[in-house]
């Protein structure tokens, strides 16, 4: 008789996979374990711990409960008198490690007024601890506004401190004939299917596919692109700090360009290469490389050994890291970005008199978009 085994599928909600074990931190009402929870079926492979006595929870938050109820149902291990700043050392954490590390900081009031250099603190200890805890593949998350005073506490700072790095995430902007809503569905598909893509979007005016993603690689993103769409260009390539990314969020401004593809891709650009040059040789070979390339006006070797610095007019990023793969097997594009030529300086015929009125202008806090988000 043939036995039938049953395998659990694995599902990703975000960052956090169903298969990963995951410690929450600091819960108010457990409404973002419960999320996990419902989205997973399952909360087996969850810790989720709350600073706050069990009946001090109830007084506090009245759907904390109903939330608290679901998780037992779900599997989840219940947490209660959990401090960030000592949890490594508790009886039943000690001797856990975990893939994902999650503290969601509370949006309280008090939370506004208390100095900032207190919560740096209790930040710092958490990531201490979160570093004793954390699998080595594994990632610590810490959601917080960006507004005044959270923009001052560095929390980017302090994960250096204590041994961890900001995890580094690219958004690319590929332009692409992007008229039809045929053209533009097929165009996120391919581009979702790729590996480390977290987001993808179409700016319709401007025919731009924008992809934001981890490890991304686009020289084959837009190779499979132009399989489909037989014209595809890399616009711009930067390192961006998205909502997701636990940290903080960056305002990302909005280029201006032409909607002429021509006069668009003809614009001065400058591409940023990372190449393993770890001799004179090999930098000679790259720089040689980089200058047949049509368009190319310039040609230096950046600040960092590996990086390979291209500037022209026209220059296909795409064909470029080609060539280079061909010989040095690994060529990977760090940023493409515009040359903005500097700006005139005005003709001034006479100097005008000195003035020695000074003021202090008031300043101006942004309040800021949350990086709360519950799934």
């Amino acid at each position: 008789m043939e036995s039938t085994v049953f395998v659990n599928e694995e599902k990703w909600i975000k960052h956090y996979s169903s298969r990963h074990q995951i410690l929450l931190v600091g819960e108010g009402d457990f409404s973002f374990a419960a999320c996990l929870a419902r989205a997973f079926g399952n909360a087996s492979n969850m810790v989720a711990t709350s600073l706050d006595t069990q009946e001090l929870l109830g007084q506090k938050h009245s759907t904390a409960a109903e939330n608290l109820v679901l998780l037992k149902d779900k599997g989840c291990t219940i947490m209660h008198e959990v401090d960030a700043c000592a949890m490594s050392q508790h009886p039943l954490l000690k001797h856990r490690k975990f893939d994902r590390i999650v503290f969601n900081l509370t949006k309280s009031r008090k939370f506004y007024d208390i100095s900032y250099m207190l919560h740096q603190g209790v930040v710092l200890g958490f990531l201490r601890n979160a570093y004793e805890m954390v699998t080595e593949k594994g990632e610590v998350h810490v959601t917080h506004k960006t507004a005044y005073p959270f923009s001052k506490w560095e929390i980017e700072e302090l994960g250096q401190i204590v041994g961890l790095r900001l995890i580094d995430r690219q958004k690319i902007v590929i332009h692409l004939p992007l008229n039809e809503e045929k053209s533009r569905s097929k165009a996120m598909t391919i581009a979702s299917n790729v590996k480390g893509v977290i987001k993808v979007e179409v700016v319709r005016d401007k025919n731009h596919l924008v992809v934001i993603g981890e490890g991304v690689d686009s020289v084959k993103l837009v190779n499979s692109l132009r399989k489909k769409f037989c014209f595809a260009q890399i616009v711009m390539v930067k390192s961006v700090f998205t909502e997701e990314s636990g940290f903080r969020q960056d305002e990302f401004q909005r280029q201006t360009f032409n909607d002429n593809p021509t006069q668009y891709i003809a614009y001065p650009r400058k591409i940023v290469m990372n190449v393993p040059m770890h001799s004179e040789k090999v930098k000679s070979k790259a720089m040689q490389i980089a200058v047949s390339i049509q368009g190319v006006s310039s040609v230096s070797i950046g600040k960092e050994n590996d990086e390979l610095v291209v500037i022209g007019e026209g220059v296909d990023s795409v064909c470029l890291a080609k060539s280079l793969r061909k010989k040095f097997c690994f060529a990977n594009i760090i940023s493409v970005e515009e040359v903005k030529p500097p700006s005139p300086k005005p003709n001034v015929e006479c100097c005008p008199p000195p003035c020695y009125n000074y003021w202090r202008p008031c300043p101006v806090y942004d309040s800021g978009p949350s990086n709360w988000f519950f799934m």
